[in-house]
């Protein structure tokens, strides 16, 4: 039997998108080991495949990474395989090297568009990941990532397979052609083709906006390098890009299966009071620049309301502070990850979901985070930022608010409107179940399928 092993650098616990993959593979015939770390608060895992959590000396920065990019490289030397699956930056260098050098098919499925994270923000850091992805990135064959907008930065950076293979010259001293044109947040984002929220360049409109939403076949847009129109020889609704019948970029966005979520429990049972506004913001990546504290001060002005915090970050101690400094403990409840059958049991008891990104780094602006389809499957509305992704998806289905930016004064004002109207929170509340039944998980399960089957 085929063997197939998937590289991720979490604990696996609530990596849906790893899950699904997984589940995918299996169905393909694949035997499948998923390989992940273990840390001191992991929860338990049962999954229908093999797992491997290694317990590693380093737990962030620059050690972790070398550690487990060492562990990595040595398991998957000897490891017997036929395909590897790297998710994210932090896994693709030992990956791509044993695949190389074991002549195994190698993908790599991007969640996030890695080098322009913030917390790589103006660091050294950011340069070695860059240099990484650089030297790998015009090699690869087979690339999933999460949404249109991030394919596209993708191929504005790297340019299509065709451009690639008669153009890996135009790599000048490690730079592409977008990259020189400059460093700053704001020159990028005009090198990935996208507009700037700055109030210094034009906002795109809110039909530009939903349009990166609407159109399912990808293209390279209007600064794309030889202007290359071709469609894609793969399933052009899967968004990949592909020349002389070769594909590159796949999109599969994180819309979760159905599945059974069991009986709704009351409040009371969860211990919320039955009489506020509930509020939730959820997801392991709640960190810096992502309205988590906005929404923590917001709830000073909302005493008829309560937030939910569930999961964890690198900005949950900044939130522990601040609801300790403002004596917000009867507003504010930070909740650990969990679950996701066991989360869901929250969010669906929430009448408000948040994401409250901020257009502060070219990852946030292009992200789509899970718990966007969460929230609706919860059928309750979303309150996010005027992002291209989150916000063209929200604006299609009516299904939320959407706000320039995450200031507190602004989300108490967009809560209060909905507390004050009962019968504009149940018309947002048909639309969110209605998208929930128009975001089909399976249509992504399919696409995802196809492009592992084309791999052979």
């Amino acid at each position: 039997m085929r063997r197939a092993i998937v590289c991720v650098t979490n604990d696996l616990v609530t990596d849906n998108r790893v899950h699904r993959t997984c589940t995918v593979l299996q169905e393909l015939g694949y035997e499948v080991l998923l390989v992940g770390r273990k840390l001191p608060g992991s929860l338990p895992l049962q999954r229908p495949y093999a797992t491997k959590r290694m317990r590693l000396i380093f737990r962030k920065g620059p050690l972790f990474y070398a550690e487990y990019a060492k562990r990595l490289f040595l398991m998957l030397l000897f490891a017997r395989c036929s395909l590897i699956v790297a998710n994210d930056l932090d896994t693709l260098l030992p990956a791509f090297l044993v695949a190389r050098m074991r002549r195994k098919h190698l993908v790599y499925d991007s969640h996030e568009y890695f080098t322009e994270v913030p917390e790589l923000e103006g660091r050294f850091a950011r340069k070695v990941w860059l240099a990484i992805e650089r030297w790998i990135f015009p090699k690869l064959r087979h690339v999933i990532t999460v949404n249109d907008s991030i394919a596209n930065a993708y191929r504005k950076r790297y340019g299509t397979l065709a451009e690639r293979s008669r153009g890996a010259r135009s790599l000048v001293n490690g730079n592409t052609i977008a990259e020189r044109r400059g460093n700053t947040f704001a020159e990028r984002s005009r090198s990935a083709g996208v507009p700037s929220n700055s109030e210094h360049e034009p906002v795109a409109s809110t039909e530009s906006r939903a349009s990166s939403f609407d159109s399912r076949s990808a293209s390279l847009g209007e600064g794309a390098r030889g202007g290359d129109t071709r469609a894609s020889s793969f399933d052009s609704r899967s968004g990949s890009l592909s020349a002389g019948g070769q594909e590159w970029i796949t999109v599969v966005r994180n819309i979760p299966m159905p599945r059974e979520l069991g009986p709704l429990p009351t409040r009371t049972e969860l211990g919320l009071p039955s009489d506020r506004f509930i509020l939730v913001l959820q997801g392991s990546g709640i960190n810096v620049q992502r309205g988590g504290e906005e929404a923590v001060l917001a709830m000073r002005e909302l005493p008829g309301a309560l937030l939910l915090l569930i999961g964890g970050g690198d900005a949950w101690p900044v939130l522990e502070r601040l609801v300790q400094e403002h004596g917000l403990h009867d507003r504010v409840r930070l909740l650990p990850r969990m679950p996701y059958e066991e989360m869901m049991r929250y969010t669906r008891n929430a009448d408000l979901g948040l994401s409250l990104d901020k257009d502060t780094n070219l990852n946030y602006r292009f992200s789509l985070p899970n718990k966007l389809f969460d929230y609706f499957r919860a059928g309750i509305p979303a309150l996010v930022t005027d992002l291209p992704e989150v916000a063209g998806i929200v604006r299609k289905f009516g299904a939320g608010v959407v706000v320039p930016s995450p200031e507190s004064a602004r989300l108490v004002a967009e809560v209060k409107a909905l507390q004050a109207d009962p019968a504009r929170h149940s018309a947002l509340r048909e639309k969110a179940t209605f998208a929930a039944a128009s975001l089909n998980g399976a249509s992504e399960q399919e696409t995802l399928k196809a492009f592992l089957q084309s791999i052979g």
